[in-house]
């Protein structure tokens, strides 16, 4: 089953976890409206092990899945409601440092949902603000799509694949890249959405517009992913503090899923054994040189290339993309020493 303890394990990835148990034994009552389908988790993620990867030294290998991943299916496709069996989980929240297959992930769930759902007319979309944003997802799964067309005489016949779409003739669904710099998103009815790298987006418009866009769906699913950003203040912030709510059981949400990987309060972001936290598949993907090298020049070059790391590898927002002063410098600095730089910023401003 999943690991709840030890040092390997993120406290939001535990509490996610510990959600799972929790709602295992609750679902024992005839009063609780979801069950876990077991079956149905291992139908997808079995089918997630037939695709083949898309770039990299992995390229057109079968998908190894790893433990992360798995939990993160089996929340998705296991989790059922009982008065219609159809998915429990309407909105999923995945948070988690760059190089851990992130957009590999959601390109294999699209690919899933587009060829096991079976819903007529589906409408896959991959969403970002850009559309070139967007694509990069779209493109994953584009070339997972290839593969399995070259493997299934069945999926072949079913699906085409083009330069700007992808069609299923067995059930007319369509997968499309979307952006908020289209013209208009009106009009949408997603069956599946992406939102990619959500921390980049300026407000809410495209997410709004998928969500209120699903309601003729039987089993919607909004899946945003996304590593750490610089504004706090940002849509997707918001939505990590509501996430964040659900996991601790201020908030309730039964049908809002979340996973956040990323280290502790208090840990050391110095401490490379700290880092799998943030990075579940440290090792794989991103490697031990590549996650080494990385800090090293972080630590040589300062600034901009410190947040970079401890935002993007680490996955810890920070409340600027830049830096003039470290951390430790400014927590260890005594009063005097803040007062004094604090008239010294006063005097440079107004030219004193």
């Amino acid at each position: 089953m999943f690991e709840l303890e030890g040092e390997k394990i993120g406290e939001y990835a535990r509490l996610a976890i510990q959600r799972h148990y929790d709602d295992l034994k609750k679902s024992e009552s005839s009063n609780y409206p979801y069950y876990y389908d077991q079956k149905a988790a291992d139908t997808y993620i079995s089918f997630m092990k037939v695709c083949r990867l898309t770039k990299g030294e992995y390229a057109a290998m079968n998908v190894n899945v790893m433990p992360w991943q798995e939990f993160f299916w089996a929340m998705i496709f296991g989790w059922k409601r009982k008065i219609d069996k159809k998915r429990r989980f309407r909105k999923v929240y995945l948070e988690i440092s760059r190089k851990n297959a992130k957009t590999e992930t959601a390109a294999l769930t699209a690919v899933a949902c587009f060829i096991l759902d079976q819903e007529k007319g589906a409408e896959i979309y991959t969403a970002a603000t850009t559309r070139d944003q967007a694509r990069i997802c779209w493109d994953a799964a584009k070339v997972i799509l290839d593969y399995l067309k070259k493997d299934s005489s069945a999926v072949n016949k079913m699906v085409q694949v083009r330069a700007h779409s992808i069609y299923s003739t067995g059930s007319n669904s369509k997968m499309i890249p979307v952006s908020s710099d289209a013209k208009t998103l009106d009009g949408l009815n997603p069956h599946v959405a992406i939102v990619d790298e959500f921390h980049a987006h300026p407000n809410n418009e495209v997410l709004k517009v998928i969500e209120t866009g699903m309601g003729a769906r039987r089993r919607p699913l909004t899946y945003i992913i996304t590593t750490a950003g610089f504004d706090i203040e940002s849509p997707c912030y918001n939505l990590r503090r509501s996430a964040i709510d659900i996991l601790s059981g201020s908030k309730q949400d039964e049908t809002f899923f979340t996973a956040i990987y990323t280290l502790d309060e208090g840990d050391d972001w110095n401490d490379e054994n700290t880092w799998i936290k943030a990075n579940p598949q440290i090792g794989i993907t991103p490697t031990w040189d590549f996650m080494r090298s990385e800090y090293t020049k972080a630590m040589n070059e300062g600034g901009q290339s410190e947040v970079e790391f401890k935002t993007k590898n680490l996955n810890i927002w920070t409340t600027s993309s830049k830096t003039w002063i470290p951390d430790e410098v400014w927590q260890s600095c005594p009063n005097t020493c803040l007062l004094n730089f604090i008239w010294w910023r006063i005097v440079y401003k107004n030219g004193i």
